[in-house]
């Protein structure tokens, strides 16, 4: 497993470009290139991997059957990788602590969170995954 901040140093080298993998029903692995970052959880405050994905993406689908997943960071030939479960939070996945609210899109880049100023979501219903640093 990777530390956290060897994964963070990886993020702008490559414009936030991540390998995100998740899990199909019938067990075999679905890989998606995505942005991703390093933020703090909206309610932990733990250093997580962060990204944005569409509400009705296959992604989301194979996390909510099965969360666990692998992202990896790369940049020429240096690389990381997190694994973990992810813990889905937004509009169809709402989280007591974290407050949703709208807003106009996220560019590309993954959202700053907090408790107190709640997850970022976009009319087309993006979802933020929260990606615990460790294997759970």
């Amino acid at each position: 497993m990777t530390d956290i901040a060897a994964f963070a140093d990886l993020i702008p080298q490559d414009h936030g470009l991540v390998v995100l993998t998740t899990l199909r029903a019938d067990g075999s692995v679905q890989a998606s290139v995505v942005n991703a970052g390093v933020l703090p959880h909206p309610v932990t405050g733990e250093r997580v991997v962060g990204l944005v994905a569409i509400g009705g993406s296959k992604k989301l689908a194979n996390l909510r059957a099965n969360p666990r997943t692998a992202i990896v960071a790369r940049a020429g030939w240096q690389w990381a990788t997190v694994e973990g479960d992810a813990e889905i939070i937004g509009p169809d996945d709402p989280h007591p602590a974290v407050r949703v609210r709208a807003i106009a899109g996220t560019a590309g880049r993954p959202p700053q969170l907090s408790p107190s100023t709640g997850q970022q979501v976009s009319k087309d219903r993006k979802k933020l995954q929260v990606l615990c640093k460790g294997p759970t």
